[in-house]
């Protein structure tokens, strides 16, 4: 939220109205911790750090990082930024919504959930899936009608969970697909060994899946 003549926001004011924020969410993460919008303070806080054990990030000055944000809060209508801290106020996870203008379906909205990223010494709790449930939260919240997210972890398996929402009879109703790519070998050219098969899994509604995408018609009950 920049102001009218340009400058900065305050270090500590939200990227977005609080009130977005999951108060279901909120209440199943481990006692202490917190999730809230990114603040422009986080610089210091060890936002970036927790998004490095994600991938590549670079070293960003506080001048460049005052300048992104900045522009990010001038649209505070599409960038959503969150963050989890644990009882010390230390960062230990973060995700981004983008959401995204159409045309079609009455100029609808798309949500993006991105850069999923939690700490190493803090995997295992769940923080992943309370950022991703946090981020679809706000996601109905500003209208999008549908909802995916990717997630990629180093030269390992890769995962990614989309979901699709959309309305009827005034109602939201959710998927969430998984989808996981492993690593199969195979001796085609170029492909420096590797074949990467796709295996999805849905958990809703009471169905499951196992297929590659040419094979989606194909379900298990589970």
């Amino acid at each position: 939220m920049t102001t009218t003549n340009g400058t900065l926001p305050a270090a500590n004011t939200p990227l977005f109205s609080p009130d977005l924020i999951s108060a279901d969410v909120a209440s199943q993460l481990p006692p202490g911790y917190t999730v809230r919008p990114l603040q422009r303070s986080d610089y210091a806080g060890g936002f970036l750090d927790v998004l490095r054990v994600l991938t590549t990030v670079g070293e960003i000055s506080a001048a460049q990082w005052d300048e992104r944000y900045a522009w990010m809060a001038a649209r505070a209508d599409t960038y959503f930024l969150i963050v989890i801290t644990d009882a010390e106020q230390r960062i230990v996870g973060t995700g981004a919504l983008i959401v995204e203008r159409k045309f079609i379906h009455r100029l609808g909205l798309v949500g993006h959930i991105e850069d999923i990223a939690v700490a190493k010494d803090q995997q295992g709790k769940k923080l992943g899936l309370r950022v991703i449930q946090a981020l679809d939260y706000i996601a109905e919240k500003v209208g999008c009608y549908k909802v995916g997210c990717a997630l990629a972890r180093g030269f390992g398996p890769m995962v990614a969970v989309v979901m699709k929402r959309w309305r009827a009879n005034g109602c939201c109703r959710l998927f969430w697909i998984a989808l996981k790519r492993t690593r199969a070998s195979t001796s085609s050219a170029g492909s420096r060994g590797l074949d990467w098969r796709w295996h999805i899994t849905t958990t809703l509604p009471n169905r499951a899946m196992c297929e590659t995408p040419s094979q989606w018609q194909s379900r298990s009950e589970i």
